[in-house]
């Protein structure tokens, strides 16, 4: 038998054609870039998805904790509890043994006051008298002053009212004691007087004094015999103050703006202490 040699074949005579068992080699092609897009959309879908698990899990949480912190902040401004309207938790309490003024109240602590509590069994008219203020007059100009309130016994004689020129310089208003005793009527009259010459009647006062269950209307006289029945007599003044010792005695008197009794401070002080009256 005759054999061809080797050498005599044809090139890749020896080697078998592939034979491709799958797809054509574009669709293999369109394969790849099919799984390349998956995995592109995967990687997409990755990252919104994780973009909004923090829109909604840390976006939503940041309000509430700002608006804890702004509750906190706004917490930690707010004035505390006061033992008055007026924000003035430091008052004392003041008892009078007298006979006639037999009663108490609370005041300031850094008011003066005579007689000293507990020491008044001759029914002293007892003083009190505030560090220097500044309270507005009746031009609307502020001024360094004092006021002074005092707590006669009944039947003084009230020695501003002896010209017989003071007038109620606007209708009396009612306030209430706090804890007002048996002996108290709940509801009684304050009443703004002009004194002999003040010069403004229009809206101003030069002193307040509790008249109980009597009031008066603007520009009615009020006379001495007026409050002589008044027991104990109430009442509060105000000086101008020169010098920073503003001796009461040798200081002009101040007429105020009427608008200072619901703004001022120290009248606010004024009015809680009237409130806080419990006579016996």
């Amino acid at each position: 038998m005759d054999y061809q040699a080797l050498d005599d074949l044809p090139p890749d005579a020896g080697e078998p054609e592939p034979v491709f068992s799958g797809s054509h080699p574009q669709q293999s092609r369109k394969r790849r870039w099919w799984i390349i897009a998956l995995i592109v959309l995967a990687l997409l879908l990755l990252v919104v998805g994780g973009a909004a698990v923090y829109t909604f899990h840390f976006k939503k949480q940041a309000p509430s904790q700002a608006v804890t912190q702004q509750s906190a902040q706004q917490s930690s401004q707010q004035p505390g509890p006061t033992a008055t309207s007026s924000g003035d938790s430091s008052r004392v309490p003041y008892t009078s043994n007298g006979k006639d003024l037999n009663l108490s109240f609370t005041y300031p602590s850094d008011w003066g006051v005579t007689p000293p509590s507990a020491n008044n069994p001759n029914d002293q008219t007892i003083t009190l008298t505030t560090p220097l203020v500044t309270i507005v007059n009746s031009k609307g100009i502020a001024t360094t002053a004092r006021a002074v309130v005092a707590i006669r016994p009944g039947g003084t004689s009230a020695s501003e009212l002896a010209s017989d020129k003071a007038i109620a310089a606007l209708s009396s208003v009612q306030f209430a004691y706090t804890k007002p005793t048996a002996s108290q009527h709940q509801y009684p009259f304050l009443t703004f007087l002009n004194l002999e010459g003040s010069k403004d009647t229009a809206s101003s006062f030069d002193e307040v004094i509790v008249t109980g269950v009597t009031s008066f209307t603007k520009g009615q006289s009020v006379l001495p015999e007026s409050v002589t029945q008044i027991d104990p007599l109430i009442s509060a003044r105000f000086y101008v103050c020169a010098t920073s010792s503003c001796d009461i005695s040798a200081s002009a008197p101040l007429t105020i703006d009427s608008d200072n009794w619901q703004t001022n401070i120290t009248c606010e002080q004024i009015r809680d202490l009237f409130a806080s009256l419990e006579l016996n």
